[in-house]
């Protein structure tokens, strides 16, 4: 019970900081990725490659692009948080001005691609900070639709979690992160 204990305590300890359990298994180590110096990381076990930035931040590898635990993501003054509509075109208009990183076949991801790269060892947020770095603990849009009429289906990055979201309401914003690969 004390370990149990301790365990909480130290998941709680700092808020809004990511919170891991080292005493669980990692379920998206950095070692399942290959990590990219051109704000690309390509996921190992699926193939997919991911923006390390969600859409609205910009990649800085801090002065040493081999040492990913100093990488950041800063602010661009582009919304970080767009309604549905919105995200189903951030990848249309990114390879309609030439892409990312060489390559402009990036799309918005599958709620399964998604909810693959949460790392359920971490809360606040749910994924690996050294792979996805300045990752905000908020849920991210997929390219799902969900099974109600107006709904899509979101990843929550604060504790992990896949949830329906009402897509066709305007005020509903969420941020976004692309991929490309798989399909």
């Amino acid at each position: 019970m004390k370990l149990l204990t301790l365990i909480l305590l130290t998941a709680s300890a700092v808020a809004g900081a990511s919170s891991c359990n080292e005493f669980s298994h990692a379920t998206a180590p950095a070692s399942r990725f290959d990590v990219s110096s051109d704000g690309t990381v390509t996921d190992l076990s699926s193939g997919l490659t991911w923006q390390r930035c969600a859409v609205g931040f910009a990649f800085d590898d801090g002065g040493t692009p081999d040492l990913p635990v100093d990488d950041r993501c800063q602010a661009t003054g582009v919304p970080d948080r767009v309604d549905w509509a919105t995200a189903l075109g951030e990848a249309r208009d990114l390879n309609a001005s030439g892409g990312f990183a060489g390559f402009s076949d990036w799309r918005l991801p599958s709620v399964k691609e998604l909810y693959s790269i949460v790392e359920f060892q971490c809360i606040r947020p749910a994924i690996n900070s050294t792979v996805f770095p300045s990752t905000t603990p908020v849920p991210f849009w997929s390219g799902s639709a969900g099974n109600l009429i107006g709904s899509a289906y979101v990843v929550d990055f604060y504790l992990g979690q896949a949830a329906l979201a009402f897509a066709s309401a305007p005020e509903t914003l969420h941020a976004v992160r692309l991929v490309r690969g798989g399909g």
